[in-house]
């Protein structure tokens, strides 16, 4: 598996599958309804990330097998030079083979 910095194209994909999947969890972790769930979650990735992917210790990664892409991975600098992981996405058709577990090696060997 290859790991790979991602393209605008990309970026804009992994927004929009965490635009999809991140209000769901968030309804249910906070007793929101869907709507402020999405209404929160635009805020909090408008505010956390002002300059997209070009936002000062945020990084965007895209999952490949051979030339197919498999996933995305978001790793989000913290203080004292720590790294966390803010999302990863293995796309459907390839979950259960072990790519989440790559890409948390790879995180682990960049940490």
């Amino acid at each position: 598996m290859r790991v790979v910095r991602a393209t605008p194209r990309d970026y804009a994909s992994h927004m929009a599958v965490l635009r999809r999947n991140y209000p769901v969890s968030n309804a249910v972790a906070h007793a929101l309804s869907l709507p402020e769930a999405r209404k929160a979650c635009d805020e909090e990735l408008q505010g956390g990330l002002p300059q997209d992917q070009e936002t000062s210790g945020q990084h965007f990664h895209v999952l490949h097998q051979g030339d197919r892409k498999v996933g995305h991975l978001w790793l989000m600098e913290g203080p004292s030079k720590t790294l966390f992981l803010a999302d990863i996405h293995i796309l459907s058709q390839f979950r259960s083979r072990g790519f989440g577990a790559k890409a948390i090696a790879w995180t682990d060997r960049r940490a």
